[in-house]
């Protein structure tokens, strides 16, 4: 296991970390990060780290919400257009039987 070096919201945190994952690692902390400074310079700096640590979570969460309600959404698009591709495939293989 590997130990990583991430800073966020001006704070360096020391996590651990498996072998292959830093990058990906690297990169949520990275969206963590922009979050925080987002909420912490819309607040004029002005702004407790527990309640800057609950904002952050809640867009998180937010995002993560909106796209598997996205994810959802396109999930069933896909269902229907195969259902119908499926129903027509199955009409135009009926018709060339007939002829």
């Amino acid at each position: 296991m590997a130990e990583k070096n991430l800073v966020i919201g001006n704070r360096t945190y020391k996590l651990n970390v498996d072998e292959g994952q830093e990058q990906r690692l690297q990169a949520v902390a990275s969206r963590v990060d922009q979050i925080v400074s987002k909420i912490r310079d819309a607040s004029g700096g002005n702004i407790d780290r527990d309640r800057l640590l609950v904002l952050s979570a809640i867009t998180l969460a937010d995002e993560l919400h909106e796209l598997r309600s996205r994810q959802e959404t396109e999930k069933h698009t896909m269902l229907s257009f195969h259902a119908n591709l499926a129903d027509r495939l199955d009409a135009v293989s009926r018709k060339l039987v007939k002829a």
